[in-house]
């Protein structure tokens, strides 16, 4: 039997196989119930169950696809889905104290046309497809009503989510600033809805249908914060989230986040890709009625008899940005360029050309897409003319990027603490189970039995002990007997006769000793199913003992995989040498490196294999590292060939060029590099002789045994001190050093 929740008041629904009508012992609801016995599916119907109750319908929603992916037949998870996606809330009527539907979110589509509803319909046996359609009715119902009011209400411009009031009853900072841009925007002619005062002369009234038309009409919604808690506050969430909705069906509606003493990236994950306003920003107020002015298409009133002028000038600016912007989205990266550099030649002072040329040059199509490249475009010259001369919806978004590879280390490192501490409490718990004591009392046979074999133990003990001191007594006159000469005739047989009568005791307790372990083996038969029958009375008692604490463990581990799952996310979104230990192989550009060494944000990696056969320096002459050709090729030609936001992770190493201190040769002056070599100490150091093995000899930047000579590793893996020629081709393996 399971023991369901109730979907109207939360009570426990006692659902026997074959069972898909119930009615609620506490309220009195007849309601359907999901099909089977299975714990799984029971548990994740009492989950979403609970969430729906609490008005949670997209946390809810989410279980409910995950019980339809499962169970695909299982006509309640569709009905469950379809009450998410009207928002339902079962609540009591005051008339006849029973629970009636009233609905949170109104959709211009009947509840009849929902795919939800119609999966349930399909996969429900009659008696229950009954119910279903009966309750479909009430929720059309409640949705005709709702939308005939909606559709007398004036249309919105603006629309302000925020968190009214705290856990204390008290308001809360968001309710403040909301009224701020409220009477902003109220100023300058918008039409916006706030509810502290757009709802306040609707007292004793639904608010559903005031919230729908305003969400319904508003072209923009500023969704206010100062806490990410108050923005996943239920109802909070809840127009957000319709508003989010709404926007996949119309473009012409935007989204802005506003937030203020928190960080842009503790904000919900759906505003990801929303550019945001940091409210403590000076000008924010100015920036924010300039945007929404753009968006909603609102304009200064004209002198009457003023015609603005045309600027043929900034009319060709305009159409060669927006054919820049096409070329972006093509993909045709040095089209884009070269439109976006015409524009310049007009007006060298345009954010929107240089934003434009900067994603050319990163080959991107969007802002967007430079989050995985923002080390890059932070040295680079089209961004940082783009931000002096104003593009601050770029800048925001690459301080953003900037700082969410920190924010997801520092999420990481949580949630691998989270994690050890739902270890150590599992730990913990197995302990407890593992010495749990159970108190079944034995029963008076097995009492018997057990002290039998104890004392039996006991007497087969002693046996034991004077059959051993009979046989070593024996063995000592054996030894005395073999010393006794000629002449010792009367010792001898005096010994023999001991000897006798020794072996006769020997043999009484042998024989003693036999029986004794006969004894014994009877009793322990007789014993064993006394034995076996107490133990699984302690085992089935210890089982109840233990199952809270197996309950509790359960759920824990649960929680930990979770935390595995969401650990797995971050480590996902992170640069995979984060993770990487001493030897393992990395891809990084266009080759597979070892990692060397690591320490707190930075690895030193050498390519796996060769890349190539190179000379070490284009003339026969005396050369150290500083001055010879390879070096050059190494951070000019092959540095080139790092995509720029892969440059931007290399980092600049001062190389100490101590030298060849077998033959004493000149290592020079000390140099900083990008690429490098390693010297004869770094690959003795840091590579084991199997790291070092290649195809065939390779070139380190220490001298050989003349200054015309460079050091090597043979493709065994040992070391050439000796070396060879600088003119002669020998493998090249860079070094270089990775910030992460």
């Amino acid at each position: 039997m399971a023991i369901f929740k109730c979907k109207m008041c939360g009570g426990n629904l006692e659902v026997t196989e074959g069972m898909t009508i119930c009615e609620c012992e506490y309220c009195g609801t007849n309601q359907t119930v999901p099909n089977g016995d299975d714990e799984k599916k029971t548990n994740l119907f009492n989950r979403a169950n609970r969430q729906r109750i609490a008005c949670e319908f997209d946390r809810a929603a989410g279980v409910y696809e995950t019980i339809v992916a499962e169970f695909p037949q299982e006509a309640e998870g569709y009905w469950g889905l379809c009450l998410c996606e009207y928002g339902i809330e079962y609540v009591d009527d005051p008339r006849t104290a029973k629970k009636i539907p009233t609905c949170h979110r109104t959709s211009t589509v009947s509840i009849f046309e929902s795919s939800s509803y119609k999966s349930a319909l399909a996969y429900a046996d009659p008696v229950a497809k009954t119910v279903y359609q009966a309750e479909a009715k009430a929720i059309d119902d409640i949705q005709k009503g709702i939308l005939e009011i909606a559709n007398k209400e004036d249309p919105f411009d603006i629309f302000i989510c925020y968190k009214e009031t705290d856990e204390s009853g008290r308001r809360t900072p968001d309710s403040v600033l909301a009224q701020d841009l409220y009477d902003e925007l109220t100023e300058r002619g918008y039409k916006v809805f706030f509810s502290r005062i757009t709802l306040e002369d609707k007292l004793g009234q639904e608010y559903e249908p005031y919230i729908f038309a305003a969400l319904s009409s508003a072209r923009v919604m500023l969704a206010i914060g100062t806490k990410s808690e108050y923005y996943d506050a239920v109802w909070v969430k809840n127009e957000w989230s319709r508003y989010l909705s709404l926007m996949q069906e119309d473009r012409k509606k935007t989204l802005i986040p506003c937030y203020r003493d928190m960080d842009a990236y503790d904000m919900p994950a759906e505003f990801k890709n929303l550019q945001g306003q940091d409210m403590g920003r000076l000008g924010f107020v100015q920036d924010l009625v300039r945007g929404i002015d753009k968006l909603i298409g609102k304009t200064e009133t004209p002198q009457a008899t003023v015609q603005p002028a045309v600027n043929p000038v900034q009319s060709e600016v305009e159409n060669l940005l927006k054919r820049g912007q096409m070329a972006l989205e093509d993909a045709a990266w040095s089209d884009a360029s070269n439109f976006f550099e015409e524009v310049l030649n007009k007006n060298a002072e345009e954010p929107r050309a240089y934003r434009g040329k900067l994603l050319a040059e990163m080959e991107c199509d969007s802002i967007d897409a430079l989050e995985t490249k923002y080390q890059a475009v932070l040295k680079n010259s089209n961004y940082q003319k783009a931000i002096r001369y104003g593009d601050t919806e770029l800048e925001d978004k690459v301080i953003l990027f900037s700082k969410q590879e920190e924010m997801l280390k520092k999420e990481l490192q949580e949630l691998e603490t989270e994690q050890k501490k739902y270890n150590a409490e599992i730990q913990k718990i197995q302990q407890q189970i593992n010495s749990l004591q159970p108190s079944v009392p034995e029963s008076a046979e097995y009492r018997t039995l057990h002290n039998q074999v104890t004392e039996t133990t006991q007497k087969l003990t002693q046996a034991t002990k004077e059959y051993e001191n009979h046989r070593r007594t024996i063995a000592e006159l054996e030894g005395k007997l073999r010393l006794f000469g000629l002449f010792h005739k009367k010792e001898k047989q005096a010994t023999q006769q001991q000897i006798e009568v020794l072996r006769g005791q020997l043999n009484a307790a042998s024989d003693k000793k036999e029986a004794l372990e006969q004894e014994k083996k009877d009793l322990e038969k007789k014993m064993r199913p006394l034995a076996e029958e107490y133990q699984a009375s302690c085992e089935k008692e210890k089982a109840v003992y233990a199952e809270p604490f197996l309950k509790s463990q359960k759920e824990l581990r649960e929680k930990a995989e979770n935390v595995q799952k969401r650990i797995e996310t971050v480590k996902g979104k992170l640069p995979k040498i984060l993770f990487a230990k001493k030897s393992d192989i990395i891809k990084f550009g266009k080759y597979e490196w070892i990692v060397l060494k690591k320490e707190a944000n930075k690895a030193m990696l050498i390519t796996k294999d060769e890349i190539e056969k190179k000379k070490y320096h284009e003339v026969d002459e005396s050369v150290t590292w500083e001055t010879c050709t390879l070096r050059k090729w190494l951070n000019e030609d092959f540095y080139s060939t790092f995509a720029p936001e892969e440059q931007a992770r290399i980092l600049e190493t001062h190389l100490e060029n101590s030298g060849n201190k077998k033959h004493g040769t000149k290592g020079g002056n000390d140099t900083d590099d990008k690429i490098f070599l390693l010297s004869l100490d770094e690959a003795e150091k840091y590579m084991t002789e199997d790291e070092r093995k290649a195809n065939s000899w390779w070139w380190l930047r220490s001298p050989g045994y003349y200054q015309a000579h460079a050091a090597g590793v043979l493709s065994g893996g040992g070391f050439d001190a000796h070396g060879d020629f600088v003119i002669g081709e020998g493998g090249v393996r860079p070094a270089l050093n990775l910030k992460f």
